[in-house]
């Protein structure tokens, strides 16, 4: 059985009773957005010390001045230490919650597929079971929560206007090209991906019939065909994953190099 039987991108991409979960903790997700929140505003406080200090207090050598601004800035470090603590245990304890009532119904629907509906083998299926691990992380970890930062680029953006005027457009700029590489490499990436996991779970597949028939393998001299479908699936699965990992590499590299380019004309805006 090949890699595209095995996974088909489902209609609705998640499913309700995967939802769920996330919809019951919501009042938690809304306490790490509010953090989020706070966060945010205290990273943009650290930046505007920096170009005070390096603008106004070392060229007029106001030391009274500087410690003013260092005793705030060291009761922001200490709430921005303490709000990416309580922001880290709310998203946890909402992961753990999710873990649980994910599982528990995972579980309960493995028992209760009717057997003609089953596809590949038990070690597809177990594979398949594991990545929903994966999945769970990605809504229940703070990669989800960094969504909440999307909208403080605007704010960045209009604080930078406010201290460099027309140097803005340079970041500016950069927030749409970062949007567009990132939507224009999406069907790779999802193609790859399904690609991908529909080879690991062939692998998954090949590994647990091995060692759960090895008598029978030994017995039977079975070990170089089972030897040449692992290799195989080992390959399959390498290069998709390569591919993976270079178009997923090519957004991440663009961001990286957007911002590098957006830093020092705030900069530069910022000392003028």
């Amino acid at each position: 059985m090949s890699a595209e039987n095995l996974v088909k991108m489902p209609t609705p991409r998640v499913a309700d009773w995967l939802l769920e979960p996330m919809r019951r903790n919501r009042a938690t997700y809304w306490k790490v957005a509010l953090a989020a929140v706070f966060i945010n505003i205290f990273g943009l406080l650290t930046a505007l010390f920096t170009m005070t200090v390096y603008d106004r207090v070392v060229p007029n050598n106001a030391m009274s001045s500087l410690v003013a601004l260092s005793i705030g800035l060291g009761i922001v470090i200490v709430f921005d230490f303490v709000l990416k603590l309580l922001r880290a245990y709310f998203v946890d304890h909402a992961g753990a919650q999710i873990d649980r009532e994910i599982g528990e119904e995972v579980f309960r629907r493995l028992l209760a597929i009717r057997l003609e509906l089953k596809k590949g083998s038990t070690g597809a299926l177990a594979s398949l079971l594991r990545e929903l691990e994966a999945l769970r992380d990605f809504f229940a970890s703070a990669t989800l929560t960094a969504v909440v930062d999307v909208p403080f680029i605007i704010l960045t953006l209009f604080v930078v206007a406010m201290i460099g005027g027309w140097v803005v457009i340079v970041p500016a700029l950069m927030v749409p090209l970062v949007i567009l590489v990132g939507w224009l490499t999406h069907p790779a990436m999802e193609r790859l991906s399904a690609r991908a996991l529909g080879e690991g779970m062939l692998k998954q597949s090949v590994l647990v019939e091995a060692i759960g028939g090895l008598e029978t393998v030994k017995t039977s001299g079975a070990a170089p065909l089972l030897s040449r479908r692992w290799l195989k699936a080992v390959e399959q699965h390498s290069d998709s994953s390569l591919r993976q990992r270079l178009i997923s590499a090519i957004g991440v590299t663009f961001a990286t190099s957007a911002g590098t380019i957006s830093l020092p004309v705030s900069s530069s805006s910022a000392s003028t």
